[in-house]
This record gives structure tokens, sequence and C-alpha cells, in this order.
């Protein structure tokens, strides 16, 4: 996704800083979908803290470029991506607890 924001010369932070860096995906929608999955009997591992962690962690080397492209291409509306893109005045959310 980098390489292809860098062809349409689409900005975002090329080195994303662990923990402040700001994902677009909140705490309270991230275990909102582990509810989900939950319910629908998805095995998931017990430490949501932890999950929560490592999936911030790999979408902040994302978050920007799918978000760009998304805005760039007119994506239909879809969760965590076109529904948040700065284009729709969505604000992005800290890399975090929720609150922080």
């Amino acid at each position: 996704l980098r390489r292809i924001a860098d062809s349409f010369n689409l900005p975002y932070d090329h080195d994303p800083s662990h923990p402040q860096h700001p994902i677009s995906i909140t705490r309270a929608e991230f275990d909102e979908a582990l509810d989900r999955l939950a319910a629908a009997k998805v095995p998931l591992h017990a430490d949501r803290d932890r999950a929560w962690k490592d999936f911030a962690g790999w979408r902040v080397n994302y978050d920007e470029p799918l978000l760009g492209l998304a805005a760039l291409v007119m994506a239909p509306v879809a969760p965590w991506t076109s529904d948040r893109s700065p284009a729709r005045g969505r604000m992005v959310q800290r890399y975090g607890a929720p609150g922080d």
C-alpha cells in the first residue's frame, strides 16, 4: 500500500512511532468486532489488550496509505476503510486505550 500511495504522492508518515502514532480504528470498534466474532463462535485469544496492541501495531503501518487510497478512488463506504476518510470528516483516533 505504501508503494502505491507513493506513486500517487499521497501523504503519510513513513516512520510511524509506537505507541503514540494515531490510527483510525478505536479500541471500542476493535472490541465490538471481537464481540461479534465471539458471538459467531470464532476462536479468539483471551488477552484482548494484547490483541489490540498487536492489531494497532500492525495497522499503524498501513492505516494512512489505506485511507488515502480509499479516498483517491472514491471507494464505497466500508467499515474500517473508506468510512473514516478525512474527506468524510472522520477524526483519527489515538493508538492506545479508549479516551487517550
